[in-house]
């Protein structure tokens, strides 16, 4: 019989009640709302009202990166949003959404999801190689 360790509510990684298991990611809307998923608000060790800023790398603008804003930084503020139990941490930028999209592609979108990897300690980097796009719906004219 296997070895199981068991991850239950008391002994699994959580911020703010959210249970931190997966990949950690970023994901934000055309109209700039911005959410961390609870494992990357636990790798930047951000809370509700913390401050975090976006990095572009100015030789390869396509690589962004996102850490914890130093306190003399002018970050965006975090805040809880969503439904009692699938709250997440966010914030709202339509103009960074769309600065951010126009370096990493070229499509239209509805949502976008980056995943992230731990690029130094408290330090995300957005893979741009992969993102997951969610097209803008389409509305179909009445029929009548």
């Amino acid at each position: 019989m296997p070895n199981f360790k068991i991850y239950n509510v008391d002994n699994a990684p959580h911020i703010n009640g959210a249970i931190c298991t997966g990949r950690p990611f970023i994901s934000f809307t055309v109209k700039g709302n911005f959410h961390l998923s609870a494992r990357a608000a636990q790798i930047l060790k951000v809370k509700e009202g913390s401050q975090v800023v976006f990095m572009q790398d100015t030789q390869y603008p396509s690589d962004w990166y996102l850490r914890k804003a130093a306190k003399s930084e002018n970050g965006f503020v975090l805040e809880l949003s969503g439904a009692k139990g699938k709250q997440s941490l966010g914030f709202r930028s339509s103009t960074l959404a769309d600065t951010i999209a126009t370096s990493t592609f070229k499509s239209q979108y509805a949502r976008v999801r980056f995943y992230a990897t731990l690029y130094q300690p408290d330090v995300l980097q957005l893979n741009i190689k992969q993102p997951k796009l969610t097209p803008p719906r389409i509305l179909q004219p009445l029929k009548g």
